[in-house]
């Protein structure tokens, strides 16, 4: 069941990956409403960019933020138990550990 989840969750973050767009600050001006309609409508991610640093993100509305996906991720895996040391006797007097 974890497994399931936790390539749910990895599933998610691909196609969330694909789907970011980025424009320029100016770009953003001229085109708010064309890129507020893809976020909308088709789902896209759209990373605003000021003089190459990304300053802004559009997001659609209802999408988990990075900070949400990375609880999710602790989630899942933090809860996959670690294997326990295995010693195994093959006669009297040897004894080996399979680290």
């Amino acid at each position: 069941m974890h497994f399931v989840k936790g390539l749910t969750i990895l599933v998610i973050m691909y196609i969330m990956y694909v789907m970011t767009k980025t424009v320029t600050a100016t770009e953003l001006r001229t085109k708010t409403a064309e890129i507020i309609d893809k976020a909308f409508y088709k789902g896209i991610t759209t990373l605003v960019l000021k003089h190459g640093k990304v300053v802004a993100k559009v997001v659609p509305a209802g999408v988990k933020t990075d900070a949400e996906i990375q609880k999710d991720l602790d989630d899942t895996f933090g809860s996959i138990p670690d294997f326990p040391k295995i010693t195994r006797t093959f006669s009297k007097r040897s004894e080996v550990s399979l680290d």
